[in-house]
């Protein structure tokens, strides 16, 4: 999508989410496949949310492409793989000096990803 019209799909997209719900802030079917098409794009990168000591983290290896998956906790699926997260109801922390560790894993994970060619979905163990 160029960067105009995607510009204009983020806007209409936020304005229905925070509630603004009218037929012309809703994107269409189409713009809403474009956008899935992105996220199944770009080279697969290491990406880490919050502190791997702390109560809420993510780690992850996601598409460069998937800007929803850049952006939030959680939506894995083929195009953002879980390496490791403390989501839902039972926060317990890792090991003392696990997280760098698991970081470094998710970072040779992604390099492996993207030595077989950025557009590789598929599990594969390295």
């Amino acid at each position: 999508m160029p960067d105009e019209k995607m510009k204009e799909f983020e806007e209409r997209y936020v304005a229905a989410l925070i509630g603004n719900m009218t037929a012309c802030a809703m994107p269409t079917i189409d713009e809403l496949k474009a956008d899935r098409s992105l996220c199944s794009t770009g080279r697969w990168i290491a990406q880490v949310f919050g502190d791997p000591n702390s109560d809420s983290w993510e780690i992850s290896v996601v598409r460069s492409g998937n800007k929803h998956g850049r952006q939030s906790y959680g939506w894995f699926d083929s195009n953002k793989l879980r390496i490791s997260d403390n989501g839902g109801p039972y926060r317990h922390p890792l090991a003392p000096g696990i997280g760098p560790k698991m970081v470094k894993l998710a970072e040779e994970y992604a390099e492996s990803l993207n030595q077989d060619g950025p557009e590789t979905a598929e599990w594969k163990q390295i």
